[in-house]
């Protein structure tokens, strides 16, 4: 999760990772191939981030890592919850300011409980 847009930019590229290890049928769900992305790592790998960047369109990045203020993020989280029903939550803060991030994600779980007690 990113909650800054500092945050969201610097990671966007390295979501293409997500991609290449998720199944090959959700790359392609949002109409990307394996012979792209493989094409966007490789050039990442070398240190040229801009294909990856390109094709980690705002989109496709929401399919992958959950973006935005801590309301937004929130919300994202009871609509994940309310669909897949999971036993456990985990986060991987990708923040520049730790401390930031933990008060964001205190505050995107509470959003997220406020939704389910309400609902």
């Amino acid at each position: 999760v990113a909650f800054d847009e500092e945050a969201i930019e610097h990671h966007r590229p390295e979501m293409i990772w997500a991609l290449l290890d998720a199944p090959p049928d959700t790359a392609s769900a949002l109409g990307l191939d394996q012979a792209e992305l493989a094409a966007a790592a490789e050039k990442l790998r070398s240190g040229d981030a801009e294909t990856a960047r390109k094709l980690m369109t705002d989109n496709v990045l929401q399919e992958v890592m959950l973006v935005g203020d801590p309301g937004t993020v929130g919300a994202r989280l009871k609509e994940l919850h309310d669909t897949y029903k999971p036993a456990s939550i985990g986060l991987a803060l990708l923040q520049p300011n730790l401390q930031a991030g933990i008060d964001d994600a205190v505050k995107a779980f509470s959003f997220m409980a406020d939704g389910l007690v309400n609902s």
